[in-house]
């Protein structure tokens, strides 16, 4: 497993605090003057367009046109081109970086469209769900506890690798899960070659067990989220330890969908003098080192970094 060091976010503007109910964030330590640089998060360790924006949404930069047909460069041929670029920049940095590890990036994304392609052919019902009590719809807790979570996710491994039934939402899931896959294969290919380089998706608070107490239907959710995955990329043998689970009910996949609530930031639409509350919102995606900053101002003895700076992403 790789490491989970935070070495890159020390800096003489914050220190890194472990609170009592956010994990770990980031305060300042000095006033800051108004736009004062003081982090620059390169790429996100995770990240999905939904489907519907994916033709009018740079995959690399997640800039937006309204049109995006016209002066767009696309992955391949016009006729099955998968992604679109807002320039030859993004496209090539977005070529090189699936160039990594043999083109593992591809091999995935592959795999997956052809699991879904499976799925909407096969007629079968969705698989059976441990029963929490839950109706999909209500967000009332109830009595779940880390050893109910265990147990689900033991008898989810032991089960034969069969193809889930999913929806949109949880399909687009899937996408983004198999994003950090890959990522965390890379970084454990490359680790100890780069200087620098941000924390792990591993290094965030994982929120399982109170999110699921809040959302039973959560946990359903993830399994079979997880079941697809492990359907889809078991062929591929770079994934298989990454869709697996052990004795203890503990995996990759369940590690990052531990993660995302909490410490997951929206791909917004960027508009200049529009209302911000009619953005569209293109996907999601973790930047693991901007995670840190975002948390509750209720810890207030040292100011929240968030009431000092606007975070930008940036390539």
């Amino acid at each position: 497993m790789q490491s989970l060091t935070t070495e890159h976010l020390f800096s003489s503007y914050f220190t890194l605090i472990q609170t009592l109910s956010g994990g770990r964030s980031l305060f300042a330590t000095v006033p800051i003057p108004a736009n004062t640089l003081i982090h620059i998060s390169h790429a996100p360790c995770a990240s999905v367009v939904y489907r519907e924006f994916r033709k009018v949404v740079c995959a690399w930069c997640f800039s937006h046109k309204d049109n995006g047909g016209s002066g767009w460069c696309v992955s391949g041929t016009q006729g099955n081109a998968r992604e679109r670029f807002c320039g030859e920049i993004c496209k090539d940095c977005w070529m090189a970086d699936g160039l990594r590890c043999g083109g593992l990036r591809e091999k995935v994304d592959n795999a997956i469209d052809s699991a879904v392609r499976k799925m909407n052919k096969s007629k079968t019902a969705p698989m059976s769900q441990p029963d929490l009590g839950a109706n999909g719809q209500s967000d009332i807790a109830v009595e779940i506890t880390q050893t109910t979570l265990d147990a689900a996710w033991i008898t989810a491994g032991r089960e034969a690798t069969l193809m889930s039934q999913l929806d949109g939402m949880e399909l687009e899931i899937a996408r983004f899960v198999s994003s950090a896959l890959v990522q965390l294969f890379a970084a454990s290919i490359l680790q100890g070659t780069i200087s620098g380089t941000p924390p792990s998706i591993l290094a965030l608070q994982e929120n399982e067990l109170p999110h699921t107490q809040q959302r039973s239907y959560i946990l359903p959710t993830h399994i079979r989220i997880f079941q697809f995955l492990r359907a889809a990329l078991s062929s591929i043998p770079e994934m298989r330890t990454y869709v697996s689970v052990d004795a203890n009910g503990k995996g990759w996949v369940r590690n990052i969908l531990s993660r995302d609530a909490g410490n997951s930031f929206g791909i917004w639409e960027q508009t200049e003098g529009g209302d911000p509350d009619e953005r569209e919102m293109f996907g999601w995606g973790i930047w693991s080192d901007a995670s840190f900053f975002n948390h509750s101002m209720a810890f207030s003895w040292l100011v929240p970094l968030l009431s000092y700076f606007s975070l930008t992403a940036a390539w």
